[in-house]
C-alpha cells in the first residue's frame, strides 16, 4: 500500500528529528534524511513536503537557541540525504521518459503522453496530466473548504474521519503555552503537512501520515478534557 508506506517512513523520519532536540547528533539527521528520501519517492508529490521540512528544520533549530550556521547545517544535511536518495529515482525516471517527475509537468518537462483510456474504469474519468494541479487556483480558500469537506462532505475527499478528531484540535490551540516541546513540534509539522496536502493532492488517503501524527496530540487533548 503506497499510503501506508508513506506513513511509516514519514513517522520514523520525524521521530528521529524529535530525538535530535538536544543531542545535535548528525547521525540521526542523516538517517532521518534517508527515511524522508524514501518517503519522497513513494509518491512524487511528497518531495514538496521534504522541502518544507528542510526549511522548518533550519528555522525551528534556530528558535531553540542553536547557532544559525548549526541550524542551517542540520537542515542542509537533512535535505542533501533526502534528495540524494530520491534523486536516484528521479534520474531513472528522466532516463526513461525525459522528465524526472513524470507524469507531472509534461507541458514543461516533456515525456510520453498517457493513454487515459487504458486507465479508465467504467464511467470514471481520468484527469489529464495538464490538469493535475488545476485545484491550485482555489488557494487560499481551499484551506478553509477542506475542513468543511472533512466534516460535511467527505465523499468529495473519498474518505472521512471522526468529527471528534477534528473538534479536539481547538483544545490544543487554546492550551498552546501549556504544551511541551514535542507536542508543539508535532502540531507545527502537522500544519506544514496540511499546507502540502491541500496544495498538491487533497484526497483523504494522502493525509494518512498527517492523521497518524495528530493522533498523539489529539489523545493528549481528549485526556485533558476528560
Amino acid at each position: 500500500n503506497v499510503e501506508l508506506s508513506s506513513c511509516i517512513f514519514f513517522l520514523c523520519g520525524f521521530f528521529l528529528l524529535l530525538e535530535d532536540k538536544e543531542s545535535r547528533n548528525r547521525i540521526l539527521i542523516i538517517i532521518s534524511g534517508i527515511l524522508f528520501g524514501i518517503f519522497a519517492v513513494v509518491k512524487l508529490s511528497n518531495a514538496a513536503m521534504v522541502v518544507l521540512i528542510s526549511f522548518w528544520l533550519a528555522f525551528s533549530d534556530f528558535r531553540i537557541k542553536r547557532p544559525f550556521l548549526s541550524s542551517l547545517g542540520s537542515a542542509t544535511i537533512f535535505a542533501f540525504f533526502s534528495l540524494l536518495l530520491a534523486g536516484v529515482w528521479y534520474m531513472k525516471t528522466y532516463t526513461m521518459t525525459g522528465n524526472p517527475v513524470y507524469p507531472f509537468f509534461q507541458s514543461y518537462l516533456g515525456g510520453p503522453e498517457i493513454n487515459n483510456e487504458l486507465l479508465s474504469w467504467g464511467k470514471e474519468e481520468i484527469q489529464s496530466a495538464s490538469k493535475n494541479f488545476q485545484h491550485l487556483s482555489a488557494i487560499p480558500e481551499a484551506y478553509l473548504t477542506q475542513l468543511w469537506y472533512l466534516i460535511a462532505n467527505p465523499q468529495r475527499l473519498r474518505g472521512h474521519i471522526s468529527p471528534l478528531f477534528l473538534s479536539s484540535l481547538p483544545i490544543l490551540i487554546f492550551n498552546w503555552r501549556r504544551l511541551n516541546y514535542y507536542i508543539k513540534r508535532i502540531l507545527i509539522l502537522g500544519l506544514l503537512y496540511y499546507i502540502y496536502w491541500v496544495a498538491f493532492h487533497p484526497m483523504i488517503r494522502i493525509a494518512l501520515p498527517l492523521f497518524a501524527l495528530l493522533s498523539i496530540p489529539i489523545s493528549v487533548a481528549i485526556y485533558r478534557f476528560h
